[in-house]
């Protein structure tokens, strides 16, 4: 017989077992935008900014690169192209490597606890479902049955 408590002690140990993929993700990230800071030093000039343009990125990096840098990390298109960006005008590594993994570390977790919280909703919901359709439709509550609500 299953205890009341089981599918809170069920969840809080998933839990657990999310944290080695949040560390191993923020680690990915943080090496992965390092290495595309690094190749925008190296070959940055390549890309086709003008001098203008990059004293302007120069001028924004120098005043609110760490923001960019940490802001940026929550949003998926522009991921990339900062730290490209902050290699080519030449940020300083201290301030990108701090404001890069203080903003993997922030956004690693949030999403993967966001993903699996929305996969705990998902999983409670559609048992839910499954109870009130066996009650409403008593005849169908067969293989058949379920079919039809888990489909």
């Amino acid at each position: 017989m299953r205890s009341v408590a089981e599918p809170a002690l069920h969840h809080r140990w998933s839990v657990v077992a999310v944290w080695p993929a949040v560390s191993h993700t923020a680690a990915g990230q943080s090496a992965a935008a390092r290495t595309l800071s690094a190749a925008g030093r190296r070959h940055g000039r390549r890309v086709g900014l003008t001098p203008q343009r990059l004293t302007v990125g120069r001028y924004l990096f120098d005043r609110r690169g760490g923001k960019v840098v940490f802001y940026c990390r929550f949003i998926s298109g522009l991921r990339t192209f900062v730290a490209f960006l902050a290699g080519t005008v030449e940020m300083r590594r201290s301030r990108f490597v701090l404001a890069n993994t203080a903003g993997a570390l922030a956004r690693a977790p949030l999403f993967a606890f966001g993903a699996h919280g929305l996969g705990f909703l998902v999983r409670r919901s559609r048992h839910s479902l499954k109870k009130r359709a066996d009650a409403a439709y008593p005849y169908e509550s067969g293989p058949a049955g379920a079919l039809l609500v888990t489909r």
